[in-house]
C-alpha cells in the first residue's frame, strides 16, 4: 500500500481497501495453515514536520491449527490500534506501508490458537482426538520417584 505524500490534505486523509494476502510472505509456520482472505485496512494519513503518521484498524481471515486437537480453526486476525510514525525526507513522493502491515499483522496472531477454550486435544497414547470421542486408554501410572512426595498430604 503505497501513500502519496506530497498530495495528503492537511487534516490528513482516510485511506480503506484491500491488500492481498501475499503481503504477509509467511514461510514455514507449523500452527499457520494460510490466509482465507485478503488483509483489509481503514488508516487515516496525515504529515507534519517531514513525518507521516498513520493510525487505523487492520484484519484477515486465517486458518490456523489448533494446539491441542491439531485441527484447522478459523480465526479473525485484527490489529484494530495500527499506528506507524514514518520519517519523510525530503522529495519523497510517496511511502510503502506494506512492511508494517506485514510486521503488525504477523504480531497480530495468535500464541496459542485453539478451536475452543473447551478442547480436550489429543490422547497422549493412541492420539484420538478427545472432541470426537473418547478413546479407552488407561491413564499411565504415577512417575514412582514423586511417589514419596504424594504421601506427604496437605
Amino acid at each position: 500500500m503505497n501513500i502519496q505524500v506530497a498530495t495528503l490534505p492537511e487534516g490528513g486523509m482516510l485511506f480503506e481497501g484491500e491488500e492481498p494476502g501475499s503481503i504477509l510472505d509467511i514461510g514455514d509456520a507449523p500452527e499457520f495453515l494460510g490466509l482465507q482472505g485478503p488483509v483489509r485496512y481503514s488508516i487515516t494519513a496525515s504529515r507534519s514536520c517531514g513525518e507521516l503518521m498513520v493510525a487505523g484498524s487492520l484484519s484477515a481471515p486465517a486458518t490456523f491449527r489448533c494446539r491441542r486437537c491439531c485441527e484447522p480453526v478459523e480465526i479473525e486476525v485484527r490489529d484494530n490500534a495500527f499506528e506507524r510514525i514514518i520519517d519523510v525526507p525530503d522529495g519523497n513522493e510517496s511511502v510503502d506501508l506494506t512492511p508494517s502491515i506485514r510486521e503488525a499483522m504477523i504480531l497480530a496472531f495468535p500464541n496459542y490458537p485453539l478451536c475452543s477454550g473447551e478442547c480436550r486435544g489429543l490422547c497422549p497414547q493412541c492420539g484420538q482426538n478427545l472432541n470426537r470421542r473418547l478413546c479407552g486408554c488407561v491413564p499411565p501410572a504415577g512417575d514412582g520417584r514423586w511417589s514419596a512426595l504424594d504421601r506427604l498430604g496437605p
